[in-house]
């Protein structure tokens, strides 16, 4: 294995130094693991602890992803008027603040308590992973089409280890 292809090389050495890129791969990477987390166990809470079908789990799942997509719609305009650090910034927080409340779940848990954690996660996801795509890809860099791919690698990798795809459906 070459250590160094040149101009040959598969990523190009300017794309791997740019730290701006890199900066928003991790922090696509890191709020990717969040909702694949939140995909992957919630509904496994909700069948095996709450008893739910698994019709019923993947609707329990409908306070997020309903947010997830009104949010989205909501996400243009603000990452226009306040820019790109405030929103993802914002979005992260979101995400934060969601996972932290769900976090707290115990054999006690009831759906309803679920609800509002779902409800802000989904406010994160929202405002934070399409946007931090976005800024990750400057036509400045004169390698769109491999910022792009690089992006679609970096939303995908916390579910590859699982084989799952929790952002895309497959048909």
């Amino acid at each position: 294995m070459e250590q160094r292809a040149g101009t040959r090389a598969l990523v190009p050495d300017d794309v791997m130094r740019n730290t701006g890129f890199a900066a928003a791969a991790l922090a696509t990477l890191m709020m990717s693991a969040i909702f694949f987390a939140a995909l992957l166990y919630l509904p496994q809470f909700m069948s095996k602890v709450l008893k739910f079908s698994a019709v019923g789990s993947g609707a329990g799942l409908l306070p997020v992803m309903g947010t997830f997509a009104v949010t989205s719609f909501v996400a243009g305009r603000l990452y226009a008027r306040l820019g790109p650090k405030v929103s993802v910034t914002g979005g992260a927080l979101f995400l934060t603040a969601g996972m932290f409340l769900l976090s707290r779940i115990t054999p006690t848990t009831t759906y309803n308590d679920l609800i509002f954690g779902m409800f802000v996660l989904g406010i994160g996801v929202g405002l934070s992973i399409r946007r931090s795509r976005r800024r990750r890809s400057p036509r400045s860099m004169g390698h769109a089409r491999v910022s792009v791919a690089l992006s679609s690698i970096w939303r995908r990798l916390p579910g590859a280890r699982s084989g799952l795809r929790p952002t895309r459906p497959s048909f």
